[in-house]
Formats: structure tokens, sequence, C-alpha cells
């Protein structure tokens, strides 16, 4: 492996690192789960109507939730790190 592979995986890496993070999530039953999530964008937002909400919460890739896609709702997150 050529020195400059080896520092760009290195930097993949890190990359990778952080855009993991745990969420300590409250569920509508009271239920409180953490959730290994990859960084949440704004390119995935979602809206409510029945609640008239244009942005009710976000969608995330759950790693520890064999990677599949959950919806999370603002008023359900305690922490985000």
């Amino acid at each position: 492996m050529q020195n400059g592979s080896h520092e760009e995986e290195e930097v993949k890496q890190e990359e990778a690192k952080q855009e993991r993070k745990t969420l300590i999530y409250r569920k509508l039953n009271g239920e409180t789960k953490m959730y290994d999530i990859e960084s949440p964008s704004t390119d995935h937002l979602f809206g409510n109507k029945r609640e008239n909400l244009e942005e009710a919460g976000f969608k995330a890739k759950v790693r520890n939730r064999g990677n599949d896609w959950r919806s999370f709702r603002y008023d359900g997150v305690i922490a985000l790190a």
C-alpha cells in the first residue's frame, strides 16, 4: 500500500467516525431508546400534515437496527451527540 493511499484511508475512517452520532430518543409510547445513527441532514426532513407542521423531524440511517432508515420526531429527541 502506498503512503498516500494509507493516509487517504485514515481520512475516510475519521470522516466515517464523525458522521456517526448517538441519539437518545423517547418513543411515543414513552419508551427511551439509544440509536447509533449516521449524521442527520436537512436532506431528510419530514413534516406532519395532521399537525400542520412543515417540519416535524428527520430521517436517519440507524446502524444498530440493521442499517434501516427510521424517522425521528424532534419532540422525542432527548440528546444527540
